[in-house]
């Protein structure tokens, strides 16, 4: 079972973060103890997100470093991770919490990828990030995350009970430049891109994934470069 109801939006957790919190936090508690008191024993997938590490001291950020959200959106990850430790150490509930890292994919209309396209396919003859362009992320496509959860799941039978964790990511660090970059080159060669400066204070300037617990659990997965 997938517990993928909530919230998505750094920005809509910080304009309104109990609404945030109500999405996330009390809709994972609500859907675990309704598991709890089914009498069945699923595994249970808690999607959660690589906000919960803030900015990490150490790159690439391991499973095992104390978590650091600097976002509503983060703690509330973060808290819906303890709850799930919670249901799995005090009621037995196999769980897996898969962190996600900058997934993107065909059919996605929001957050960084989607919105330098519009800027590139747009009339504007320059696109414009909002930070230094020296920002990174870690990104992933949606089939190859696609992949790897299917992958833990058909590969959890028989696995010890436990709470385990794990990073879902390419394991590539490229920075927003990079990646604007590379959407010119695709969408619009002419234009130019330009950086404001003023990053936001709650996202994090730099993300890398270790995928080396992903990587034992799935030898053969391989994701795709950008």
């Amino acid at each position: 079972m997938v517990q993928a109801a909530g919230s998505a939006s750094v920005a809509a957790s910080i304009e309104d973060p109990l609404n945030d919190f109500r999405g996330s936090v009390q809709s994972c508690a609500e859907f675990l103890d309704a598991v709890r008191r089914s009498g069945r024993d699923p595994l249970v997938i808690i999607p959660s997100s690589a906000a919960v590490y803030g900015n990490p001291a150490c790159l690439p950020v391991s499973e095992e470093v104390s978590l650091q959200p600097i976002s509503p959106y983060g703690f509330h990850k973060a808290a819906s991770e303890l709850i799930a430790r919670e249901y799995s150490e005090c009621f037995g509930l196999k769980i897996m919490i898969c962190r996600f890292f900058s997934v993107f994919g065909p059919a996605q209309r929001r957050l960084l990828v989607w919105e330098l396209y519009q800027q590139l396919a747009g009339p504007e003859k320059t696109a414009w990030l909002a930070g230094t362009g020296n920002e990174t992320r870690d990104f992933l496509y949606i089939e190859d995350l696609a992949v790897a959860l299917l992958g833990l799941i058909e590969n959890s039978h028989g696995s010890a009970r436990e709470c385990l964790v794990v990073n879902i990511a390419s394991g590539t660090e490229t920075s927003v430049l990079t990646l604007a970059e590379t959407l010119r080159e695709l969408v619009a060669p002419e234009k130019h891109i330009s950086c404001r400066g003023n990053p936001r204070k709650n996202d994090p300037l730099r993300w890398w994934a270790d995928i080396g617990r992903l990587q034992n659990l799935l030898p053969s997965w391989q994701p795709r470069p950008l």
